[in-house]
């Protein structure tokens, strides 16, 4: 194969140089190795041989301690181990793994209680993951941008919220709100008079978008959710909402069908039923949906007679396009309130009388009454132009008619204090 003398010494350097050339290929591979292993903190612990086969733990323990030195301690019950089996373990582990190979199955745990011991027992190790939906954004299309990033004091009422508590009227959800206080009727207002960090707002009450000028008491039954603007809004809504202002958001068609009935039961024969029923038709008019929310209501008032609540409610709506840039939604909502009304003790002498008068009812029971017959309708076509532009327009009409004849507890402020309250 070679010929002459150089030939072979050529051969004899290209072996030469192959072997050596190997050689420093298999240090290297030999040293990568080494390093490679090293890298991780619970490579360093030292592997041991394992071959401890399947069946009663207790054994399979002692096994264990035999294979490794350490001392394994069982915090359960005298002869509880022996009902437990275990797969046992085969093969090189580090101590650790092949102590948790050997419980596993078993519902048992270990934990390390110092260097040369393992203790075995039932310990919890359940992780319990809490997940709430966080509202990102206002109802009222004036704010743009998530709520994180809107330079406003705002608080939001979610729907989850609202259902979880049980709430019934616009009150009921606002008491989630600090700042807020409930007044009660004071100088003959009726109806929701609420005031904001001390400032009136009573005529600063939105629905969708619009101002709800009526005085009436709110339900909640057509809420999807309920925002509360604290600090001046003057630039925002106009004139008032010096305090801030209480935007309302109804609930509107969606594209997925389903019917949610609820009923609460109560003191005082309290009783109310809620159905929210939505009906999507996929292949009309760019995607259209139905939805009705319906409420009656009706009881006492706990602790106080002759007091007595009735409502009615039905909020039908239909929304169409919503496959599409351009998407109208007409909405109707009809609230009806036939109350029997309580105001409440008499005053005298700045306390309330004297005399076992709590369950008193000062005023006609069959002569007394608080009706109000709100309807509204409200349509809002949209058009988005693009993603950063959208063209709105909502237009309204609504009536809301009240009538009430209510006699108030009061007292001639020239009245001796000897003078009997009388009631029905």
């Amino acid at each position: 194969m070679f010929r002459g003398t150089r030939g072979w010494l050529a051969a004899g350097t290209l072996a030469a140089y192959a072997v050596v050339g190997s050689g420093r290929q298999t240090l290297a591979a030999v040293k990568e190795t080494a390093l490679t292993g090293a890298s991780g903190g619970d490579a360093t612990l030292p592997l041991k041989r394992f071959d401890i086969p399947a069946g009663p733990l207790d054994a399979a323990l002692k096994a264990y301690e035999k294979t490794t030195g350490l001392t394994v301690n069982i915090v359960l019950p005298s002869g509880t181990v022996a009902g437990f089996n275990s797969n046992g373990v085969t093969g090189l582990y580090r101590e650790d793994e092949a102590l948790r190979q050997l419980l596993d199955g078993t519902g048992l745990n270990y934990r390390v209680e110092d260097a040369t011991t393992m203790v075995v027992g039932v310990q919890a190790k359940d992780t319990v993951s809490v997940e709430a939906l966080a509202i990102d954004s206002v109802s009222m299309a004036k704010f743009t941008e998530p709520l994180l990033d809107t330079p406003q004091s705002i608080d939001v009422v979610p729907q989850f919220v609202l259902q979880d508590q049980g709430v019934s009227t616009l009150r009921d959800a606002l008491r989630n709100v600090p700042g807020i206080s409930l007044a009660a009727g004071e100088a003959g207002a009726q109806g929701d008079n609420l005031t904001i960090r001390g400032f009136t707002a009573r005529n600063d009450i939105f629905l969708d978008g619009i101002r709800d000028f009526g005085s009436y008491y709110r339900d909640s039954f057509n809420y999807e959710q309920v925002d509360a603007l604290e600090g001046p809004a003057g630039i925002q809504f106009g004139r008032g909402s010096t305090g801030g202002v209480i935007s309302q958001e109804s609930k509107v068609p969606e594209m997925r069908q389903f019917v949610n009935v609820q009923a609460q039961f109560g003191t005082e024969l309290t009783r109310r039923i809620t159905a929210d029923v939505n009906e999507p038709v996929d292949d009309v008019v760019g995607g259209t949906a139905f939805r009705t929310n319906i409420m009656a209501q009706e009881g006492g008032v706990a602790g106080r007679p002759n007091a007595e609540i009735r409502r009615f409610g039905i909020a039908p709506s239909v929304s169409i396009g919503l496959d599409t840039k351009t998407h109208a939604t007409l909405s109707y909502l009809h609230l009806t309130e036939n109350d029997t009304p309580d105001y409440g003790l008499p005053w005298f002498n700045n306390s309330v009388a004297s005399g076992s008068i709590r369950h008193n009812y000062y005023g006609f029971p069959e002569e007394n009454y608080l009706k109000t017959n709100d309807d509204i309708m409200t349509l809002r076509a949209d058009h988005e132009f693009s993603p950063e532009v959208n063209l709105r327009t909502l237009a309204r009409a609504a009536n809301y008619p009240r009538s009430a004849q209510i006699t108030e507890p009061q007292i001639c402020s020239n009245a001796p204090a000897s003078v009997r309250v009388a009631a029905s």
